[in-house]
């Protein structure tokens, strides 16, 4: 919450498990969907849609850039009792998600990225690490 991040991946945390907690806090429409979500072992079964949304990550803190998603997902996924459990997820829920689990696939949203904006971010990354060391 420090960083105000709404979504982390147990990598992110050093956790090599298919785990992805999501609080959107008050931002969306769902009051169901307010409160913090976990989902373990998420597969996005179905897409549909398109939008472009502007995204950050605490991955690379320094940096924002809009990226494409489907609109709309269906996923399915264990709760933390055992559950399979389905979710159709659209606007926030659905771009953060997809943020997410792309994470636990070893993907970043610069990944979705025109290349050479990739090469931009990547260099200035690499200089931002180099200043700190």
């Amino acid at each position: 919450y420090f960083s105000g991040g709404i979504g982390l991946a147990a990598i992110q945390a050093g956790i090599l498990k298919q785990i992805i907690v999501i609080d959107l806090k008050s931002g969306e429409e769902d009051t169901e969907l307010r409160e913090p979500h976990v989902f373990i072992n998420p597969e996005i079964l179905e897409k549909s849609g398109t939008t472009v949304s502007e995204e950050g990550c605490l991955s690379v803190i320094e940096f924002r850039a809009e990226v494409d998603r489907a609109e709309e997902i269906i996923i399915e996924y264990k709760d933390v009792a055992g559950n399979s459990k389905k979710l159709e997820a659209e606007d926030m829920m659905s771009i953060c998600l997809q943020h997410e689990i792309d994470h636990l696939n070893g993907i970043l949203f610069i990944d979705h990225l025109p290349l050479l904006k990739q090469k931009m971010i990547k260099k200035r990354l690499t200089k931002l690490a180099n200043d700190e060391a």
